[in-house]
Parts: structure tokens; C-alpha cells; sequence
């Protein structure tokens, strides 16, 4: 799979960095998964997806669900 630079976002990296607009990253995706992140522009050998004044956030999955069909998943077509 080919690997590519998402340039220039605003990350959540937790409490290394907690959202400062300031500091704008880049973050080298390769074969599906963050293979280095670092300063905005210093990443140069990939093609490059422009996220400047973006955020870039961790995926999030609700998985808060009150049905009681989740116990049946499969059962009926």
C-alpha cells in the first residue's frame, strides 16, 4: 500500500500536544498506520493530502447502544 503525508492539521496527540494551532504537523500514513508525525513541512517523500486548519483527531466509534437487538445480531436476515 502506498504511504502519504496528511500536512499541516492540528493533532490530538494526548498530553504531548493538546491541540495548539501553533504547531501544525504533518503525519506519514503508511500501509494503513502512522508510520512518523512531525513538524508541518518536514516530511517530504510521499504525496501530500493539504489539512491545514484542520483537525485531526483519532477515529471515534460510538458503541453506546440501549436495543436489545445487539444480543441477536445475526439471527435474522
Amino acid at each position: 500500500m502506498a504511504a502519504f503525508v496528511l500536512r499541516g492539521a492540528i493533532a490530538l496527540l494526548g498530553e504531548l500536544l493538546a491541540c495548539d494551532p501553533r504547531r501544525p504537523l504533518d503525519v506519514l500514513v503508511r500501509d494503513a498506520r502512522i508510520a512518523a508525525i512531525a513538524p508541518a513541512g518536514s516530511i517530504a517523500d510521499a504525496p501530500v493530502i493539504d489539512l491545514a486548519g484542520k483537525l485531526l483527531a483519532p477515529g471515534m466509534i460510538n458503541s453506546h447502544y440501549h436495543s436489545h437487538e445487539g444480543f441477536q445480531k445475526g439471527r435474522l436476515e
